[in-house]
């Protein structure tokens, strides 16, 4: 029963997402608001994260973006990462505020990566990278 608990840390090794995942559903995010959440070497058929604050730290480490992936309307105040990863199509940063480092270190992009009104209020690293 977790109604006075709190999750501080989420990972994810070697999974696969068929599906959209869903970081901001309502019921289950009082208990990870500030987790911070690593995926290692993880696929994602759908990532769409729109509509979302969140407060912790999420790296994505080795991971496969398979389809079309799209951060809309969202707020990261937390250091975000993205090491090593490969994003097959296109990536769409729309309306995002980075409040803390983003990192795409050694990333590669078969498409297309668009940021349109995006801040980044600290640091991007892009070292590495392949568009």
């Amino acid at each position: 029963h977790l109604d006075n608990e709190r999750i501080y840390s989420i990972e994810f090794w070697n999974c696969q997402f068929d599906k959209n995942l869903d970081l901001n559903e309502p019921d289950c995010a009082k208990y990870y608001e500030k987790a911070n959440f690593t995926f290692i070497d993880c696929v994602f058929k759908n990532l769409a994260i729109d509509e979302f604050t969140y407060n912790g730290k999420i790296k994505f480490k080795k991971c496969k973006f398979k389809i079309k992936q799209i951060f809309y309307n969202t707020v990261f105040n937390g250091y975000v990462e993205f090491f090593d990863c490969e994003f097959e199509n296109k990536l769409i940063f729309n309306k995002v505020e980075f409040r803390e480092a983003v990192v795409f270190t050694k990333s590669i992009f078969h498409d297309n990566v668009l940021f349109t009104y995006t801040q980044f209020n600290s640091l991007g690293v892009f070292s590495r990278t392949l568009f």
